[in-house]
């Protein structure tokens, strides 16, 4: 007899040796023992999962005649429907079946019988009776997907209506080429990925089966290899063992398939963790002579970075909370082995989340130029470089959560947590902004304000009526600012900007001696202006009668309103810097970031 390789020869004959699909091996046992079955159910997953075996397994499940199914509501548990409905293997139906020679299945390749003519032949078929013996047909179409649009349209029919005790099994790893229309006739089943954990077991009985020695490592590689598919797991068990023989040891299957364990990835994190380059380099030399598969070899970087992170992640939280990891759930979603896991979680002791993130950043930017590069080896070794001189840093939360404990310490206001949210800025004192045309107490000049004289109380009566004050007059300390403020008041907008811009180096008791450019008091010297400056005068100091003098000036007019508001600003702007670099929580920073210092400090209006 011809050899059979060893996804043929172990292929699963009932239920419960598909390993890994027990949500849909127990629905379908289900629906058989209920009588339940629909006329047309559609497997769809990835490749080798086990779609075209559990079809072949619910066709011999219908027609077996070697067991008696009890349709009873009695026994509702899954696994006991399950047992009740597995073929027996033995009758005549069954072994028929599995050595695909039934008159009752049809097996139908969807890739080489995808015409229109091919649907009509199957079509004409559906007429005939099950043959003797047998309870149902079965149609099974593999890689239905591959179907054309016509022979679709030309299956619909039947496909919603076929004849009684019909059933269509539909296998395909690419479900979204199907019509909806066809699918919405179909009882949908997806079958999954198979865990690494579940490969290797099944490996080990085949490997106990063929009387083969192979250490837990080669089927933890084999099964990661994989990538949750077992027809693609059990291809490779089957070329090592043509190629060893006996015994297969994880070297052995690293030269083979032309990869790295997960070892090496160990031991390359270790000198990216401890930033050595250069025994990083002799690391990846050593791998890439052995002609690795550049493809192969970035995924299983990836993934181990992704694993690295994860588990990283996991553990820094954790902590945080003051739990302990669950352990057994990180290993199954990692992939791990036992032993797998523990090395891993040792190197990530004294490793941060934020700088696995980091590292995690690096590793896909050179996975993704790699791909694509002419020259990937390069890209790969430029990539680990960058990682292992990567400086480690500390993400911002628990920066700040230091610099509230050292402020704490010194009895200053501190932020209320330390999340990013919630960090307050550092509170400085200012200055208010000054208003257009406000007087700047103590900054702009040191005169007093003068209380605004009035005639009735404050300044002796002339005989005629009007208002007289004596050219000594302590009474009256008038302010400049305070003028221009009045002017302003006033609606004189005009007056008010030309007098900003001015200095008074006389402003007594009925004499306003002005000094500027000539072009500012030319302005104030038209009719308009000055009779308006004059109201303005009266109405502020009570007198009328006043001598204004003009004195031009080609130099900056630094007693102006405006000069002076310019000094404060920048007063208050001075003050504002030099306030934030004396502040508490700005020193807390700077000792925090060794090396930091203020480059500049922007001041907000």
């Amino acid at each position: 007899m011809s050899y059979l390789v060893i996804a043929r020869k172990f292929r699963p004959q009932t239920f419960a040796a598909i390993a890994g699909q027990e949500h849909i091996t127990k629905a379908l046992a289900n629906a058989i023992l209920r009588d339940r079955m629909p006329h047309a159910l559609l497997l769809t997953g990835p490749r080798g999962v086990g779609k075209t075996t559990a079809a072949r397994v619910v066709a011999r499940a219908l027609n077996c005649t070697g067991r008696e199914l009890n349709t009873e509501p009695g026994e509702s548990g899954a696994e006991s429907a399950r047992d009740a409905v597995e073929p027996c293997g033995e009758c005549a139906n069954c072994k028929e079946i599995a050595a695909s020679a039934s008159m009752s299945v049809w097996e139908v390749d969807g890739a080489s019988n995808n015409s229109v003519d091919n649907v009509r032949e199957l079509i004409d078929s559906l007429r005939s009776l099950p043959p003797p013996g047998s309870k149902y047909k079965i149609y099974i179409i593999d890689e239905v997907h591959m179907l054309s649009t016509a022979a679709f349209n030309a299956l619909l029919k039947s496909l919603e209506e076929p004849p009684p005790n019909t059933v269509f099994i539909f296998a395909t790893t690419e479900p979204h080429k199907i019509p909806e229309t066809v699918i919405s006739r179909c009882q949908r089943h997806d079958f999954r990925r198979l865990p690494a954990t579940v490969i290797a077991t099944r490996l080990a009985e085949i490997a106990e089966a063929e009387k083969v020695q192979l250490d837990e490592p080669v089927l933890n590689f084999i099964a990661r290899k994989a990538q949750g598919g077992m027809r693609d797991a059990q291809s490779m068990l089957d070329r090592l063992l043509s190629f060893s023989g006996g015994r297969v040891d994880l070297e052995l299957a690293q030269q083979i398939f032309g990869v790295v364990d997960h070892s090496f990835f160990l031991n390359l994190s270790d000198a990216i963790f401890t930033q050595d380059p250069e025994r990083c380099f002799k690391l990846l030399d050593d791998a890439f002579v052995q002609s690795l598969d550049i493809r192969h070899f970035v995924a299983d970087f990836i993934a181990y970075w992704r694993q690295a992170l994860l588990l990283g992640t996991a553990i820094e939280g954790a902590a945080t909370k003051g739990v302990k990891t669950d352990d057994e759930r990180l290993q199954a979603l990692l992939q791990l082995s036992e032993g797998e896991y523990v090395d891993l979680k040792s190197r990530l002791a004294d490793v941060t989340a934020f700088d696995l993130q980091r590292l995690f950043d690096i590793a896909e930017s050179t996975v993704r130029s790699a791909l694509t590069s002419t020259y990937p080896r390069f890209v790969i070794e430029a990539g680990v470089s960058k990682m292992a001189t990567l400086p480690s840093m500390r993400d911002l939360p628990s920066i700040l959560s230091d610099i509230s404990k050292q402020l704490s310490g010194s009895g200053f206001a501190q932020p209320v947590s330390g999340s990013v949210s919630s960090a307050k800025r550092p509170v400085v004192e200012s200055m208010p902004a000054p208003q257009a045309g406000a007087p700047q107490e103590d900054k702009i000049n040191k005169q007093q304000e003068a209380p605004r004289a009035s005639a009735a109380t404050d300044m002796p009566q002339r005989t005629d009526g009007g208002s007289s004050f004596s050219e000594s007059s302590a009474d009256f300390n008038p302010s400049w600012q305070d003028f221009v403020h009045h002017v302003k008041s006033r609606s004189e907008v005009m007056l008010a900007a030309f007098l900003r811009r001015v200095s008074a180096n006389k402003f007594a008791t009925g004499l306003l001696e002005l000094q500027g450019s000539e072009f500012d008091l030319k302005s104030l010297e038209e009719s308009t202006s000055l009779s308006s400056l004059r109201d303005c005068l009266h109405s502020y100091s009570g007198f009328s009668n006043w001598k204004i003098d003009f004195k031009p000036t080609e130099e900056h007019v630094e007693d102006s309103v405006a000069s002076m508001e310019i000094k404060a600003e920048k007063q208050r702007k001075s003050k504002i810097v030099k306030d934030s670099k004396e502040d508490p929580l700005v020193k807390a920073a700077l000792e925090t970031f060794e090396g930091s210092k203020i480059e500049t400090v922007s001041v907000l209006k």
